[in-house]
């Protein structure tokens, strides 16, 4: 059933694996509504997720907005019927579709296949098994089903917030068609490098598309597995996802999936949330990979250590965006496309190979030897460092205690400019320095937040005595010190006049986006101190958390950027 194009030979020549990659996902039709909706709203109209709401029949919960939602076949027309057709654009879609799509448009010679149930496209001149044919990508076990509609989503954007209106269609079909024909398909997944997995929405599919993954893994343990498990599998991680996630080699996310998925708490930070998601994986060399705005988060364990890189981005005005569906499936293809693609990794290793000889020209013998590490693991920041802008940070470390405000701080950060929020937590480093650490953590950021009220510390009098402060007392502040060690580099330091040295921001990043929290933070003094440096004072009602967070809020949003000055922020 597989063909000739992927005999023996082939398979032998590459390793074993007669594909490179294979899709595992639903396939959609989807209609797109590329501008925000609210935006053309008029004066008195009502919103499209309200009309919506209106034409769903009575007894169906209205959809979450601004997520991934699976609705029935109802509930999508209704949808489509709310929307002016002049604004609407179609394409074939579906996450697994979207990655396998895009790399075979890359032309990078890989060699693809699907699985999946094509249903019928209404309308003319659209169809899935043609592209594929197109493409060149193995559909052999893409099954037809000419009787039932294929999958519908309906995408739309509204106050920045986009939704997906997803019906399963013809893809619900999926569980019988793997029963039909179960061992040649776990044969025929077994000959791919890499199978990249993505959501079904109905009940059936999960527990036998498990069954196959697995038998897959048994039957060839060195195929990996990429999970992209979308907004509803994330959601409510049914039983089996759960065990999808553990055979996952790597666990693709966004940033709500990663928190929904993670079982995030308002105490949890991501490191500790993305050790929970690794300690699920059972390769220990597993990794779990976080689509952001700003970037790329990656997690993954080395030995008892849990490492962590992040990849930025320049971020695209909103302006800019004509359409977001599908970019993080996109992104799974440049990552597939690496995983597999053997001309890019003969680049990537030619160009550290390169790197590694300049270095070992300064050396005899192997005396530079112990210096490889360091230069591996600083070989991709190099690669994009080009890419990196001084205007918008890459990350924002929190200097914070035991009061809880600061976790309103960080989902502030977190959801506004999609930056990743760093913060110290001995227990997630374990027997490791603490300045280690603190130096790790601030070598990522390019700005810094010092969100702590206090806690219970004595002082000297000018008497001598003791003095007992307050727990509610807030800190004097943060400030960013300068020119440090090296040329210009420079030290966060917490607490006016204290002599607590967190640790060195690198010296290509930009201190302008410091801001300093706390008492006294406005004065003239501690002004003088800062030089340049913004500082804003957000405790002057220390007895009103309330107040202090939308202080917060507000001067972050000077500081970071906003699209208008004055912007209200609740959080």
């Amino acid at each position: 059933m597989i063909g000739k194009r992927h005999s023996e030979a082939e398979a032998t020549s590459s390793g074993g694996f007669a594909l490179d990659v294979v899709g595992v996902g639903a396939l959609n039709l989807d209609y797109l509504s590329c501008s925000d909706t609210a935006a053309d709203v008029c004066d008195g109209e009502v919103p499209l997720s309200a009309r919506i709401a209106e034409l769903i029949d009575d007894g169906h919960p209205a959809p979450e907005w601004g997520t991934e939602a699976a609705v029935d076949e109802a509930a999508v027309y209704a949808a489509l019927e709310a929307v002016n057709p002049s604004a609407l654009q179609t394409s074939l879609g579906g996450s697994a579709y979207n990655a396998i799509s895009a790399l075979a448009q890359m032309r990078l010679d890989l060699r693809l296949g699907y699985v999946g149930v094509a249903g019928r496209v209404p309308g003319p001149g659209l169809s899935a098994l043609q592209q594929f044919e197109t493409l060149g990508v193995d559909h052999s076990f893409v099954f037809r089903d000419d009787d039932h509609l294929c999958g519908i989503c309906f995408a739309f954007t509204e106050n920045g917030e986009r939704t997906l209106l997803t019906h399963a269609g013809a893809n619900a079909a999926m569980a019988d068609h793997i029963d039909s024909a179960f061992d040649e398909l776990v044969a025929y997944l077994a000959t791919a490098r890499v199978v990249h997995v993505t959501s079904f929405l109905d009940d059936r599919t999960p527990s036998r598309l498990l069954a196959v993954l697995q038998a897959v893994k048994q039957a060839s343990p060195a195929t990996l597995i990429s999970f992209d498990p979308g907004h509803v599998w994330s959601h409510e991680s049914p039983p089996e996802i759960e065990v999808m996630v553990a055979l996952s080699d790597f666990l693709l996310l966004n940033h709500r999936e990663f928190h929904e998925l993670g079982k995030c708490t308002e105490q949890d930070t991501d490191d500790v949330v993305a050790s929970r998601l690794l300690d699920r994986l059972s390769n220990p060399r597993g990794a779990v990979i976080v689509k952001r705005r700003s970037g790329i988060h990656a997690w993954r364990r080395e030995e008892s250590k849990i490492l962590d890189d992040f990849y930025p981005q320049v971020v695209l005005a909103d302006d800019e965006i004509e359409d977001a569906t599908g970019a993080g499936d996109v992104f799974a293809a440049g990552l597939l496309a690496v995983l597999t693609a053997d001309r890019l990794q003969i680049e990537l290793g030619s160009l550290l190979g390169m790197t590694l000889a300049r270095h070992k020209l300064r050396y005899v013998g192997s005396h530079g030897h112990g210096q490889l590490a360091g230069i591996a693991q600083n070989f991709i920041r190099t690669l994009d460092a080009a890419r990196r802008t001084a205007s918008q940070p890459t990350g924002v470390f929190i200097a914070h205690g035991h009061s809880p405000q600061w976790l309103a701080v960080k989902a502030f950060v977190e959801q506004r400019f999609g930056v990743p929020v760093y913060s110290f937590e001995s227990h997630s480093w374990g027997s490791r320095p603490v300045t280690e650490a603190l130096t790790e953590y601030l070598h990522r950021c390019g700005f810094a937040v010092c969100a702590d009220r206090g806690g219970r510390h004595r002082r000297r009098t000018p008497g001598g005595a003791a003095e007992r402060h307050s727990r509610n007392r807030p800190v004097s502040g943060a400030s960013w010190l300068g020119p440090g060690i090296g040329p210009g580099r420079g030290r966060l330091r917490v607490g006016a006049g204290r002599r607590h040295v967190l640790g060195h921001l690198p010296a290509q990043r930009d201190p302008s986006g410091l801001l300093a929290a706390g008492q006294g933070a406005a004065e003239p003094r501690f002004r003088a101190r800062l030089g340049a440096v913004r500082a804003y004072d957000v405790s002057r009602h220390p007895h009103s958390a309330v107040s202090a967070r939308h202080g917060m809020a507000f001067n972050l949003v000077r500081v970071l950027g906003s699209p208008s000055e004055g912007v209200k922020c609740r959080i």
